[in-house]
């Protein structure tokens, strides 16, 4: 079940139609999709150290350096990046209409856990909070992919009540939230599961989009939009380990990524964002009839650590030149 027939069963087709028109319609189109928990712990183990804590240097066995910043983020995601979340206030006396329908005895926390639970019954008195209830489930379980227990901030029914949800930079607070998770102490008496915040599933696209090839045993790319996490399909649910490092890190060539001339017109960008108008040398991987698990949710994010992950070691890093992008076609509207 993908994302779109997922939310028919909450707010029916109409509501939906009107999603596809907000700011997170895009991501309706993402296919059927599981989070590769295995690919991150791949990465994990061959990061390199290095002093800035908000990046993911990862060792490729090709000699290239791969580098996972925020601007590798807003490419993936395609999610506002730029912009003050700071300036995204509200009076105390600011009330919400949602919490007062639809949660009134929760005296204004309401976590996520509720928030799911409420969305699933459906039955609103109008579209219009169907639509926003969407949208506030849409974040919470898909931009942020937060614990049941966490508790939703009032801002957040404000903003997507007034309509300031749109002009808010989503992707500074999910990127912050992915590294902040990535960056956990892992060990075996502390750790026995672990989960990422934040769009986990971006490392997994962009570590498909660095490769030269993907064998179809993991993912299958189905087309060449705008932003790329609606590109790919997930095949394998839980790849080897090992056949994973033999594929994607040891058998094909790896470069970073950067932004098309397309891209970098109707994306909101951070400022270090780097045009290549060059064709993208990397192949589109073959589309193939393949058995797949489908999706039981927008999220699963847990997984657990690897005894090599919770040993891994300091490396060394190198330089590597970096093959350009291929043109890419808009997927949300103008």
């Amino acid at each position: 079940m993908g994302f779109a027939e997922e939310l028919k069963l909450s707010i029916g087709v109409e509501v939906v139609e009107q999603l596809k028109n907000t700011i997170f319609g895009p991501y309706l189109n993402i296919p059927n999709y599981n989070y590769q928990g295995q690919i991150t712990k791949c990465l994990l183990l061959l990061e390199l150290e290095q002093d800035n804590i908000d990046e993911l240097h990862i060792r490729h066995t090709s000699r290239n350096i791969l580098h996972f910043s925020f601007k590798e983020f807003a490419i993936i995601t395609g999610l506002k990046c730029i912009g003050n979340v700071t300036e995204f206030k509200f009076a105390d006396s600011t009330h919400s209409r949602l919490i007062q329908r639809y949660f009134p005895d929760s005296k204004n926390i309401v976590n996520k856990g509720r928030l799911v639970q409420r969305f699933q019954m459906g039955q609103w008195e109008n579209n219009q909070d169907a639509l926003e209830m969407a949208i506030l489930y849409f974040i919470h379980t898909f931009v942020f992919s937060q614990l049941g227990d966490a508790n939703i901030p009032i801002h957040h029914f404000y903003m997507v009540e007034d309509g300031r949800y749109q002009q808010y930079p989503w992707g500074q607070t999910a990127f912050s939230k992915l590294i902040k998770s990535l960056r956990q102490e892992f060990t075996k008496e502390k750790k026995k599961m672990y989960r990422l915040a934040g769009i986990p599933f971006s490392l997994n696209v962009w570590i498909y989009e660095c490769a030269s090839a993907v064998g179809d045993e993991f993912t299958v790319e189905v087309g060449s939009f705008i932003p790329r996490i609606c590109n790919w399909r997930v095949v394998g649910v839980k790849p080897k380990f090992g056949m994973f490092m033999s594929s994607i890190v040891s058998q094909n060539s790896c470069n970073d990524i950067h932004p098309t001339s397309e891209e970098m017109a109707s994306l909101d960008l951070p400022g270090n964002a780097d045009a290549s108008h060059s064709a993208h040398q990397n192949s589109a991987a073959k589309s193939k009839l393949v058995q797949r698990q489908e999706l039981s949710g927008f999220e699963d994010f847990s997984t657990n650590p690897t005894d090599q992950f919770l040993r891994r070691s300091r490396r060394v890093s190198t330089t590597s030149s970096t093959t350009p992008p291929k043109r890419r076609k808009n997927a949300h509207p103008a």
